[in-house]
């Protein structure tokens, strides 16, 4: 019990007193968490409308839309802060599932 005590004590010990870089992923400031994310920002918005619309087109006005796919990224023509290029696709790619078809993003 006495040795089983001792461990758990340097297992704690380790978590807390192991060095960490100080560009690690924890430390990160918010600003350049964001900065990347607002890259895909609106290809995204355009992908989750255009799959809805897409998916609406086959299945009916009135159907209810599935829950979206994560957005692919943007092909070399296309820009990412590109609402329409968005939409595009993700109408493309929502037209193909609501058929049921083998598709790709």
């Amino acid at each position: 019990m006495k040795t089983k005590n001792i461990l758990i004590a340097f297992l704690f010990i380790g978590l807390f007193a192991y060095p960490m870089k100080a560009n690690s992923v924890l430390f990160e400031s918010p600003t350049s968490l964001t900065s990347v994310n607002n890259i895909y920002t609106e290809f995204n918005k355009g992908w989750a409308e255009g799959f809805c619309e897409g998916w609406k087109d086959v299945k009916g006005d009135y159907s209810l839309c599935p829950l979206t796919p994560l957005a692919p990224l943007p092909k070399i023509n296309e820009r990412s802060d590109s609402f329409r290029d968005g939409y595009n696709r993700g109408f493309k790619y929502g037209m193909c599932e609501a058929r049921g078809g083998r598709c790709t993003k």
